[in-house]
């Protein structure tokens, strides 16, 4: 699945669709008004007989590479492999159930966002997040090697648009926060 729509590279939505495709195509940023360069990834979609994960690859390769110039306003894309997602989901669990305690006190200013303006301050990198609520080296290294498997390729302009990339994970997720009680109630209704 290729979603050339903003904001569906979060963890919620590829943990969600991971029964329907083997890889999903997709940004945890806003994608430009142009898209996917579709000119320079058509071939790689239709007519290229290399192995599915190499070619979506290129795919993701090509996107970078329209989106890297200064004037373009930047981008985020990530591949991801659905089979290794529930093993990221595990990973995740494991740090949430032991330090849930710690997401009330996050300082979310320092967190990386994905999101623009002073509303809706939804999307962050979910590395980021696990590496500030949790401080067990083995929990991390865990994550890490979890989210490696699932994200097998990523890429990240230094800005997109007025937002700088400082981590890039591959995913955003959603931080619960009492404020968002109806957005928190929502996604405990998620897989």
């Amino acid at each position: 699945i290729i979603m050339d729509a903003c904001l569906m590279g979060s963890v919620e939505v590829a943990y969600q669709m991971r029964e329907k495709a083997e890889y999903m195509l997709l940004s945890p940023t806003e994608i430009m008004a142009a898209g996917f360069p579709y000119g320079d990834v058509m071939e790689q979609l239709f007519y290229s007989e290399g192995d599915l994960q190499g070619r979506l690859s290129s795919i993701a390769s090509a996107y970078y590479e329209y989106y890297k110039d200064d004037n373009s306003g930047g981008g985020t894309i990530s591949l991801v492999k659905c089979s290794e997602l529930q093993g990221l989901a595990t990973a995740v669990k494991s740090i949430i159930s032991a330090d849930r305690d710690k997401i009330a006190a996050l300082n979310m200013d320092k967190l990386q966002p994905y999101f623009r303006g002073s509303v809706r301050h939804w999307f962050y990198d979910l590395t980021d997040f696990m590496e500030n609520i949790s401080s067990d080296s083995n929990r991390l290294a865990m994550y890490k090697a979890a989210v490696d498997k699932a994200v097998v390729t990523k890429y990240a302009t230094d800005k997109f648009l007025s937002i700088p990339i400082r981590t890039y994970s591959g995913l955003s997720t959603y931080i619960p926060k009492p404020a968002n009680s109806y957005l928190d109630s929502y996604y405990r209704t998620l897989a």
